[in-house]
């Protein structure tokens, strides 16, 4: 909000400390565009790479997006953060922030986002029973060689959602959460990290996840027990190689879990007679094996797939052309082993090898019959375009015009370079409103618009008239017409109105303002005045209102100052 100071009613003392605390904001604005960018619309202040050793206390104050990243801010206190209460997302990493102080963040009651990636020698300490922040819903701490995690460190996040711990030094992990604790994890990443063993020495979590990311931690013993009492429902291994027996206690655990989707990522596999046996009954809903190097497969694996529901329909082709097209692998008892009533036509109850891909899963008719419409209609499409090519590059000539918009052209001179400022067109009948009106306001508004031709009286004498009225408007830097219903039954003054409208069109140069002292009805304008209108030329409109004729004064007295523009030959009329 503005504020107004009345220099008659405050002392010389008042006057002067307003002046100061005005210069000292203008100081403090200055210096903090030199360090930072501000994006007002979005409330962000960009601030990285400025060498800051301390959160700067001179932003905006309801800032809502804070990046402080690649400085070297070393400590946080409990009033780093205190002037800027609307946070919502803070970015302190690549910094070398060591200590943190407990309460740092408790006055960001609005912060959800928090980035301290790449701090090297960051230390998590107990903030002594108070959260670090109520409402965070992420937080990332990548990259800060974190050795060991405090045992309460989720209870510091109430809300939080999302944490990642990617590529730190963890080795072991005992992370509990309360019973009362409303909101689930969604995801918890300990991704390249230095797990070794999912023991109960090593790895305890006690918290509702929905996806926990174990990659590329070179994990070598895992005990089922550990992997029983994980509340997760995503679990993603991978980039490490596992034992047959660390496979089998991995699939062990899950089956005593509430798992039910494993990702495998880059792992080598053996698939042995007995390696899914753990996972008999238990509806593992996903399991993804991407980029596994197969070391070798036992016939024995899959071949009994007795007391299945198997759909028999095109999706499972790929195992009719695996049992078929391998030597060594054989199904066994193949008559027990029926296609399920949801199968194709003809298929439900009759065993799985009467299932002929080949027959069932040929090419899709539809589809080749739609080729050739397709093509059809490409050309047809060609010839289009190519018959209408002139209308479309006229339409995307008017889209560019619309989203990238076009360049004015203005012209270079001013009022001062005219032998006249102002050229003011009236009919003699009009002259009151004029002298009423007009001349008051041009004379307290624009004092320095002294040349100004007021119809016919101020023409240059000696000259022809159709010759004065055209010198007055070539030499003008602004002309203006008046029009009422006499001026347009009035022949001299139209045949002005067609000069001036001439010399718009040979200057190439919009200098002519209308203004309309009467309320004419569209049917009353004769046809120049509608040729001039639909070009989008400017006019104003007089009325009696006088709540509305300040607003008509202000745009009259903003358009007679502005430059002139030329005309833009790239640019349609309409």
């Amino acid at each position: 909000m503005a504020t107004v100071i009345d220099f008659q009613t405050v002392s010389f003392s008042q006057q002067q400390r307003g002046m100061q605390r005005l210069e000292a904001n203008l100081e403090t604005l200055v210096n903090v565009e030199k360090q930072c960018t501000i994006d007002l619309v979005i409330k962000k202040v960009y601030c990285p790479h400025r060498n800051l050793t301390e959160v700067p206390d001179d932003l905006l104050m309801d800032v809502e997006i804070l990046d402080l990243q690649s400085n070297r801010i070393h400590t946080l206190v409990n009033t780093s953060f205190t002037r800027y209460t609307n946070l919502i997302i803070l970015n302190l990493s690549g910094n070398n922030i060591c200590y943190i102080e407990p309460a740092t963040f408790a006055t960001l009651t609005h912060l959800q986002d928090l980035d301290l990636s790449y701090n090297q020698g960051i230390q998590l300490r107990n903030p002594g029973g108070i959260p670090w922040s109520w409402n965070l819903t992420r937080i990332t701490l990548a990259n800060c060689n974190i050795k060991r995690l405090p045992t309460d460190f989720m209870e510091w996040f109430p809300k939080l959602r999302d944490v990642s711990f990617l590529n730190n030094d963890i080795s072991n992990v005992n992370v509990t959460c309360s019973p009362f604790r409303a909101e689930r994890i969604t995801k918890m990443s300990f991704c390249g990290n230095q797990i070794h063993e999912l023991i109960p020495e090593t790895f305890r979590l006690d918290c509702d996840v929905d996806y926990l990311d174990l990659l590329r931690n070179g994990i070598i013993r895992i005990s089922p027990h550990v992997i029983s009492l994980l509340r997760v429902k995503s679990l993603s291994f991978g980039w490490f190689r596992l034992t047959s027996r660390s496979w089998i206690n991995l699939f062990t655990g899950i089956a005593q879990s509430g798992i039910r989707q494993l990702s495998m990522l880059n792992t080598p596999l053996d698939i042995t007679l007995d390696l899914f046996n753990p996972l008999h009954n238990y509806p593992l809903f996903k399991l993804h094996l991407s980029h596994i190097y197969l070391q070798r497969i036992n016939h024995s694996a899959f071949s009994n797939l007795t007391q299945n529901q198997l759909d028999c329909n095109c999706k499972i082709a790929w195992l009719l052309d695996w049992l078929q097209s391998s030597s060594n692998l054989k199904l066994v008892a193949e008559s027990k082993t029926i296609c399920s009533m949801a199968s194709l036509e003809n298929l439900g109850g009759k065993p799985l090898l009467t299932f002929d891909p080949k027959h069932y899963c040929g090419p899709d008719i539809g589809l080749l019959c739609s080729l050739p419409l397709a093509l059809v209609g490409l050309f047809a499409m060609m010839f289009a375009i190519h018959r209408y090519r002139w209308l479309f590059s006229y339409k995307l000539f008017l889209l560019k015009l619309a989203v990238v918009g076009y360049q004015e052209v203005v012209d270079a001179r001013h009022h001062g370079d005219f032998e006249y400022d102002l050229n003011i067109m009236f009919l003699e009948d009009d002259e009151q409103w004029v002298q009423e009106h007009l001349r008051p306001v041009l004379e307290e508004r624009l004092p320095n618009f002294n040349r100004i031709v007021f119809g016919d009286e101020d023409l240059v004498i000696g000259m022809h008239y159709f010759d004065a009225v055209f010198h007055a408007v070539e030499k003008s830097f602004k002309t203006v017409l008046l029009f009422s219903r006499a001026a347009f039954q009035d022949n001299w003054f139209m045949i002005k109105f067609r000069v001036a409208f001439e010399q718009v069109n040979d200057a190439r140069m919009e200098n002519i303002v209308v203004i309309f002292i009467e309320d004419i009805p569209d049917a009353e304008l004769p046809y120049l005045v509608r040729l001039y209108l639909s070009e989008r030329r400017t006019y104003l409109w007089w009325v009696e209102d006088e709540r509305h004729q300040e607003y008509f004064w202000n745009e009259l007295i903003l358009t007679l100052q502005s430059d002139n523009m030329r005309w833009n030959n790239m640019i349609p009329l309409e």
